[in-house]
């Protein structure tokens, strides 16, 4: 199968690229990559992905306009998972959106990250596949919007439960909140 080869843009512009994550099922991820600008009104919904690199090594493959690309086992998991069978996702992921070999591109991108991020919909976290800690992270994070219902103080944020300070994971073990300011980012 051909590898895919990114399409220069003009780097003159604030532009980027958008993934489309075209619905499916099986092992067999299918994309498309469309050029957008931040100026323009080119710009559709999207959500942005932030996820954990994990391994270097480039093992699974996406295509992308019917073109193979390596991508990092996470990734192609994260992928895996966000993809619905029934409805394509429009999707900014940074290691498939920005060409990472070419530097110059890179940089421009990094330049508009925060802008790339702040005009998204949402931004989705992928932790990677559950563990033990994520579960009670979840879980937590539930029994927290439970316990604002119940006061009063539904809508609370994450930054106003880190000030709280702690919260019971269990009726025995108590965990610092600290740890979640990630959230926040």
């Amino acid at each position: 199968m051909e590898t895919f080869c990114y399409t220069p843009f003009d780097l003159e512009r604030p532009g980027f690229r958008l993934l489309q994550l075209l619905r499916g099922e099986g092992p067999v991820i299918e994309c498309l990559l469309h050029q957008v600008y931040l100026d323009g009104a080119d710009t559709v919904p999207y959500s942005a992905l932030s996820y954990t690199w994990g391994g270097t090594e480039k093992a699974s493959t996406v295509l992308v306009d019917r073109k193979a690309l390596h991508v990092t086992e996470n990734l192609y998991r994260a992928l895996q998972n966000l993809r619905s069978k029934d409805v394509d996702q429009v999707l900014w992921v940074d290691a498939i959106c920005i060409d990472q070999e070419n530097l110059r591109e890179r940089g421009h991108q990094v330049r508009h990250m925060c802008k790339i991020y702040s005009q998204a919909e949402g931004v989705i976290v992928w932790l990677g596949g559950a563990t033990l800690e994520t579960d009670i992270l979840m879980d937590s994070l539930a029994r927290m919007e439970e316990i604002s219902s119940m006061f009063g103080h539904k809508g609370w944020d994450l930054a106003r439960w880190i000030r709280f300070g702690r919260i019971f994971l269990q009726r025995k073990n108590i965990a610092p909140l600290e740890g979640l300011e990630f959230f926040l980012q």
